[in-house]
């Protein structure tokens, strides 16, 4: 068994790169090694060179990467009402729990494992393995019946059923039946819910299957030495943008979705070329070639940029933007604001957390595209810009800081193991 010293973690996530929940599952495990404690990480779909990542089972992950695209499309259509996003249980899922990694490690660190994963049927398996287990929440999923984020829906409060996401919805509906799995699992087998942010920590906490996890607050980690201020000037040059004019970055995977309140950005730029007619947006990510000419002011459409560019386009920009409706800790306002360039978003799940309205960004209400304008007007019209750039940074360097985030993870870490091994010890010499 480990001690604090060095305690052996295995990371289980749907991948090592794609997405933003594998970027945080990434940086903590390398925060972690960083700090001592040796980390394997198991996923589904492997792109880092890394030799202590692998494929949970190299025989499935061509199978499973193709299935996983026809489940999709097959909820997409007869299963799941548009717009919406649930998880179903995979028709082939890993043999997770039978594999070497499990037995070596002292503890479980469970993150994003959906697209045909993990299934619950697994959660159980890895239950029965009796060793600690940390599921870090990236959304809502482990404690819904299958939804990563509920909307205005509440059921996750007392149980599912009647699922606002399925076209099929009942009382006995898919989302009622997988909660009702979990649950049976969850008592059995106590796990920890690590919410990334204060807010989701208390909607784990709020949630019926809250009655039988413990959730405590563990923050993302981000490198305040990779993402950090540069030359304005030169980050515009490397870009190809322009030098005299107020810019907006907004940055998403997939803008179509809408949670990330593409809607609202657009409704937000209406009202803030009437006061900032020269202000120019930046846009990262998938995008549609006409947004060039549709857009309400003039679109630097950059698609997706490596990493060193991502920070390029950090630092080239006046204000980050995030109009998203819902959401947990985005890497996106950890890496702004360490590089200091302030955000204005909505005032929504943890991000109020992050941005400290008004000293190192500024909130709007939640989905008001007016008010979201007010807020960009604020922060591009503050009176000393290099202060606010200056706390955004500090605030993350000190609240989000590596160190900071391994401390907590590894006092919660030996704290479980000392509590197995009291156990182990109490089993050993009942009479």
């Amino acid at each position: 068994m480990g001690t604090e010293a060095g305690i052996k973690v295995l990371q289980l996530s749907t991948s090592d790169r794609s997405g933003g929940a594998a970027l945080a599952c990434m940086r903590l495990a390398e925060a972690l090694q960083s700090n001592g404690h040796s980390v394997r990480m198991l996923v589904q779909e492997k792109r880092s060179h890394a030799d202590w990542v692998q494929t949970a089972s190299a025989s499935h992950a061509s199978v499973s990467k193709y299935l996983k695209h026809v489940e999709y499309a097959f909820a997409q259509r007869y299963k799941v009402r548009e717009g919406y996003q649930f998880a179903s249980e995979p028709w082939i899922a890993h043999p997770i729990a039978r594999h070497p990694w499990l037995q070596w490690a002292d503890v479980i660190n469970i993150h994003w494992v959906q697209h045909g994963f993990l299934s619950i049927r697994e959660w159980a398996q890895i239950g029965a393995l009796g060793k600690p287990v940390i599921w870090h929440l990236h959304d809502f999923r482990p404690f819904t019946g299958g939804c990563h984020y509920p909307g205005a829906c509440q059921n996750y409060l007392h149980a599912c059923g009647q699922c606002p996401a399925l076209r099929k919805a009942s009382a006995n509906d898919e989302s009622a039946r997988q909660w009702k799995q979990q649950a049976a699992i969850f008592q059995r087998y106590p796990m920890v819910m690590a919410g990334a942010s204060a807010w989701i920590t208390r909607e784990a906490q709020r949630s019926g299957l809250g009655a039988w996890v413990r959730a405590v607050h563990m923050p993302n980690p981000i490198d305040t030495l990779q993402y950090s201020p540069g030359a304005r000037a030169d980050s515009r040059t490397a870009l190809g943008l322009p030098m005299d004019v107020p810019l907006l970055l907004f940055a998403s995977i997939n803008a179509a979705d809408e949670r990330k309140g593409f809607r609202q950005l657009i409704e937000a730029l209406n009202h803030l070329r009437r006061q900032k007619p020269q202000a120019e947006l930046i846009v990262i990510g998938k995008s549609k070639p006409e947004w060039g000419q549709s857009l309400p002011c003039r679109a630097h459409l950059l698609g997706s940029l490596s990493p060193d560019r991502m920070i390029d386009a950090y630092r080239a920009a006046d204000v980050f933007v995030l109009p998203s409706l819902e959401d947990n800790l985005p890497n996106t306002v950890l890496e702004s604001m360490a590089c200091g360039t302030p955000v204005a978003a909505f005032r929504i799940g943890g991000i109020s957390e992050m941005v400290q309205d008004p000293e190192n960004g500024a909130l709007a209400q939640a989905g008001d595209g007016a008010d979201l304008a007010r807020a960009i007007e604020t922060v591009l019209n503050h009176p000393n810009p290099t202060e606010l750039a200056m706390h955004a940074r500090e605030w993350v360097s000190t609240q989000y800081h590596p160190d900071r985030v391994v401390r907590l993870y590894t006092q919660l870490m030996q704290e479980l193991l000392n509590n197995s091994t009291e156990s182990d010890n109490a089993v050993e010499h009942r009479p």
